[in-house]
């Protein structure tokens, strides 16, 4: 079967007991129906039989053979599975056939696309982070042979008009094309992309497909000839939308407990060093400036490519611009591409602050790992975010690029 990869995909290996978190907590993990009648008739050992009955519990409402039954957590929130070692005493005693897919699969991700099967990997796990976002060279994808015995057809591309299946190649590949165009500052290109699908989801809705072929060959002139520029320069940067916004997450995050998420430290030194929940804007205006120009600017000078591979891992993982979060709605998933960038950006421009010159790789690790598996994993948080920008009336393009541009 071929698969349409990143290159680094076969070099992935989790680590186990050496990892500093474990992926086995808070998160519903889910147990298909196949694993889960194994695991019902399972006889060999005593205590585990009688751990499988404890801890798996059958969803009796709107389940699929996916998300049969799932794993209850104990009072820390941890997998009962786990061992001293936080190893998985089921694949220990079991192996892998009495695992359930999630379990199997993650940091995994997959798609179904016209013309490939993909898997990708997700930066809620820190050995990936590492193994993505580090490399300075530009992010490349190749087509493999691969088995397909634990793929999850959960986000079958397939199923959009012929028309949109076609587009969908040439959009991500534009799409990704300016992402990692390093002629352009990171704010730039994502400014331009946005600009870009704006006017792409508006031919798109109208059904003018033929319209958009012959725009995104101009766009691609436009930007190679830099005809852009202007246009970015006549736009007001206006970092209080942006702080807005951030306020309005942070605040959600306290609502929700940010230890729930495993990004409570994060969370707090986000707070601390530009004095949120103070009431004082100008305060926290002031001190996200002076941050941003004193320490941010000169850590990210030689590190952009982190958040560049950032960007292409997690469209690629989507599928951005037809992302599953809102299937055909370019323009939205645009919104939840500018949203993940944003703040992953403040969490940075806060840590330059407070570590300085001892912020480490390890700390710019962890800090995307937790912010990835507080935003990313489940549709809760970012449909809140959503929802808080369109009753602000925040979800136009003048406000998206006016966060996004530094």
């Amino acid at each position: 079967m071929k698969f349409l990869v990143p290159k680094f995909y076969n070099d992935f290996n989790c680590i186990g007991s050496k990892c500093e978190d474990t992926c086995c907590q808070i998160w519903n993990v889910y147990v298909d129906k196949k694993v889960y009648n194994k695991c019902k008739e399972y006889k060999k050992d005593v205590k585990l039989k009688e751990k499988f009955k404890e801890n798996i519990k059958r969803n009796r409402s709107n389940n699929t053979d996916f998300d049969y039954a799932k794993i209850i957590m104990n009072e820390n929130r941890m997998c009962p599975f786990l061992d001293e070692n936080k190893l998985c005493s089921v694949y220990l005693k079991c192996g892998e056939d009495y695992m359930g897919t999630v379990c199997k699969i993650y940091p995994r991700t997959y798609g179904n696309t016209e013309l490939f099967k993909e898997k990708g990997l997700s930066t809620s796990c820190p050995e990936v982070v590492r193994l993505s976002l580090f490399n300075k060279e530009k992010m490349e994808f190749e087509v493999v042979d691969m088995d397909d015995n634990d793929f999850i057809d959960k986000y079958d591309y397939r199923l959009i008009s012929k028309q949109e299946q076609e587009l969908f190649w040439v959009l991500r590949n534009f799409s990704i094309e300016l992402i990692q165009n390093r002629e352009y500052d990171l704010s730039e290109r994502l400014t331009i992309l946005a600009i870009v699908m704006k006017k792409i989801d508006e031919l798109l809705k109208s059904k003018k497909y033929d319209e958009i072929l012959n725009s995104i060959d101009l766009y691609k002139k436009l930007i190679e000839n830099f005809e852009f520029k202007a246009t970015i320069e006549d736009i007001n940067i206006n970092k209080e939308v942006e702080l807005y916004l951030i306020n309005e997450l942070l605040k959600l995050g306290y609502k929700k407990n940010g230890d729930n998420y495993n990004y409570s430290e994060i969370y707090k030194t986000s707070i601390e060093t530009f004095e949120f929940f103070t009431g004082n804007n100008n305060i926290i205006l002031n001190s996200y400036i002076d941050a941003y120009e004193n320490y941010y600017k000169p850590f990210i000078k030689n590190k952009s490519y982190i958040l560049e591979n950032y960007l292409v891992n997690n469209m690629f993982n989507t599928k951005f611009p037809y992302s599953e979060f809102f299937l055909t709605d370019i323009f939205n998933n645009m919104i939840v591409l500018v949203i993940r960038y944003i703040i992953l950006k403040f969490n940075l421009i806060a840590a330059t602050k407070k570590y300085k010159e001892d912020l480490t790789d390890e700390k710019i690790v962890e800090i995307i790992y937790k912010l990835s598996r507080f935003m990313e994993h489940g549709d809760i948080i970012m449909e809140a975010i959503i929802n808080i920008m369109e009753r602000r009336n925040m979800k136009d393009l003048a406000h998206i690029v006016s966060m996004v541009l530094d």
